[in-house]
Parts: C-alpha cells; structure tokens; sequence
C-alpha cells in the first residue's frame, strides 16, 4: 500500500519527523521485523532500538516544481516495486521529498502484513496530533499502549478455541456448503505469474456518486451494498452464474481493545448470493444487504482457519474458490491534517489506495475509494484470460 501527499504551506520538516518517530515508537508493529521459526512466522520487536519514522529527507528543489512533481510520482511508483525485507527492516517507509521552499511530497509505503484501511486511519490522526503538539510546543500526550497488535493475537486464538468460534464455523460450514465460484472447477484462470494480471481504472463522478447515495438512503443501505450488488448483477451477466460468493473486507474489531490497534486486524468473509432473474433489482438490493448483515454477525472467524477447517470436514464441504473480491473505502488518507499546510492526496497510487504490483489472489478484484471528487478505483483481472475490453 502506498500513499502519497502534497503538502504545501509552512511545513515544519522536524516536527513532521518527529510526529512520525513517536507514532513509531507507540506501535510495536510499526517498528517490528518478521522471521521463520519451527516452521511458522516469528515477530520481533527491538526494544534497544530508536528507529527514524522518516527514513529519509530529500532535497529536489533543482528539479522546480513540475519536474519535482514527475520525480516524486516515479518514486511513489518505485516504493509499490520494492520488496520489503521484513526479517531485517519494519514493514513501513516513510520519505519526505522537498520540492520547493513550501511544497513537499510525503511519501508512505506500507506492508499489508502490518496495516488495513481502519489502521491507515489511526496512523495519519495520530501523526497529525503529535504534529499539532510539536508545532505549538505542547506537551505530547501520546503514551505507550497498554494493548498492542500482539495482544490482539493472543486474544483471537484463545477466542477460537472457544464456543463462539465454533458456533460461527458451523454458520460458514452451513453458508458456503455447495459454493462454487463463478468460473467452473478447473477454468479459474491461472495464478502461476502474479504480473500478468491487467487492470482497468473506474471513477464515478460526485454527480452520479450523489445520485447513488440517494437510492442508498431510499432503500435504507450503504453504498457499498448497492456497489456490491451491482457488482454482482455485473458477474451475473457476463458468466451467467446465479449463486455468485463475492470476498470482502471486514474491520474485525469488536474486541473492545481493538479500536485504536494499529495492524492487520481486518478480516475477509464471503457474500454469497443468489440471483433471481425474474426478481428486480430493489429485490435483490434486499438480499444482498441481508446476506452482508449476516457476514458482518460472522466477521471474527479468521478466513484462512476457515478455508482450512472446511477442507478438513470432507468433500461434502469442499471449499468453494473464492475467485471474486470487492472493496469500498471511505476517503483513505484524509484523516491527515497539519496546521497552516494543505494537504492534497498525490498521484494515481494514492488516490486508488492500493498497489501498482498486482495482487492476484483472486480472477477479479474490484476495489474502489470515496473520495472527495466522487469514486475512483480499479478492477484488476487476469489478463491472460480477459482484456481492457471485457
């Protein structure tokens, strides 16, 4: 995940670096690195260590305004290609590129092992709190965590050994028995090369995203289950499948502690729908918002336990691929805010917040951002199998 924005205004550099530093400091897995032991993934946080939020504060100014705005999209560019090594280094980057006297491009590049939307969210409030206490010499109130992400784990494998956890497998079990995906057993395009996957930018105007609120408000739903029921009506005529399972994000933190968690809290579940072509489409808008309140009942059961406790109950239960994804973002990157600067989100990669490299866990993955323009977003797809034309 990268995202990237203009500042513009009197940013003072120092505080935004140390605003940064603390937030660093306040969240273990901010500052952690990841390993292998005995044969599973291994955290570490070093606790001797003070590591620097901005790992580097660049001078571009000879580069003027607009070859500096060029630069700084290559350099968003170049940090969704670099790999990260998680066993040596944390999983988030930070680079503070000066273009002018008053303008300057902040760059963050961040694992998706460490991070989800709501933890973006937390980050960039939090920079802005500290920035605001640094700027007017107040005194920091940012404390160090009495709960952090480790302790969210310990809190989800004790929760499903428990009666809870069992009683959400038997819903998923019940859910998804007989789910296929859309594409037949054994024609689900291939994931052998994560590179061949192609990608179609989407954007919705505030004009007609407005419209779409307002049918939302009609029919007392959300946006994302009148985009996510569109997107299914979409499948359905291309594929002409009637039981379409879609993936999607859920924000997992209805533990009480994990409001304020910075990590990879979010959890996937699966919308499954049937399709009635002989239904409208307020009907079926209907149904799917049923089927995502049930989701959302069933949110906490980690998906990948999942998948694997289905594939061990037998062929009877046989996991279905999940070879379709949606997502729907609320105005990524806005919670960030610095006295006497203004703040733009840069480039193409933070207004779609989500990677150039492709992630191909899935035939189809649309995913969509609200923004304060309208909806932008992308649908990315195997291109081996499909074209811009699809």
């Amino acid at each position: 995940l990268v995202l990237s924005f203009r500042l513009k205004g009197k940013l003072d550099r120092k505080a935004l670096k140390n605003s940064i530093d603390t937030v660093i400091q306040r969240h273990e897995v901010l500052r952690g690195t990841f390993g292998w032991s005995h044969g599973e993934c291994s955290f570490h946080v070093p606790q001797d260590v003070s590591w620097n939020g901005v790992n580097t504060i660049e001078d571009w100014k000879v580069l003027g305004e607009t070859g500096g705005y060029a630069f700084a999209r290559s350099v968003c560019d170049d940090e969704a290609w670099t790999r990260f090594d998680l066993e040596q280094k944390p999983a988030i980057r930070f680079r503070l590129l000066e273009l002018t006297e008053d303008v300057s491009v902040l760059v963050i590049a961040t694992h998706h092992i460490i991070s989800d939307s709501w933890s973006t969210d937390i980050l960039l409030r939090e920079i802005s709190a500290n920035y605001a206490q640094q700027a007017h010499n107040w005194i920091s109130s940012a404390a160090v965590r009495d709960v952090d992400f480790s302790d969210f784990a310990v809190f989800q494998n004790n929760w499903s050994t428990g009666a809870n956890a069992e009683a959400q497998l038997d819903y998923w079990a019940k859910n998804l028995h007989g789910a296929q995906g859309v594409f037949p057993q054994g024609k689900t395009p291939s994931r052998q090369s994560s590179l061949k996957a192609g990608r179609s930018p989407v954007a919705i105007d505030e004009q007609l995203l407005q419209k779409a609120r307002d049918l939302a408000k009609q029919e007392e739903t959300t946006l994302f289950v009148l985009f996510l029921t569109t997107y299914k009506l979409l499948l359905f005529s291309k594929f002409d499948v009637e039981d379409i399972c879609v993936a999607t994000p859920a924000a997992n933190r209805s533990w009480k502690n994990a409001e304020e968690i910075v990590g990879l809290v979010e959890n996937t579940v699966v919308v499954r729908t049937a399709i009635d072509s002989n239904k409208t489409f307020r009907d079926l808008l209907a149904n799917v918002r049923s089927n995502v309140l049930n989701a959302q009942v069933h949110q906490e059961y980690p998906f990948e336990t999942l998948m694997q406790e289905l594939a061990r109950r037998g062929a009877e239960n046989r996991v279905p691929p999940v070879d379709m994804f949606f997502s729907l973002t609320s105005k990524i990157g806005e919670t960030l805010t610095l006295p006497e600067v203004e703040i733009q989100v840069f480039g193409e990669i933070g207004m779609y917040a989500q990677p150039v490299i492709p992630v191909n866990q899935a035939s189809f993955m649309l995913m969509l951002n609200e923004t304060h323009d309208g909806i932008c977003g992308s649908l990315s797809f195997d291109e081996t199998e499909f074209d811009d034309n699809f």
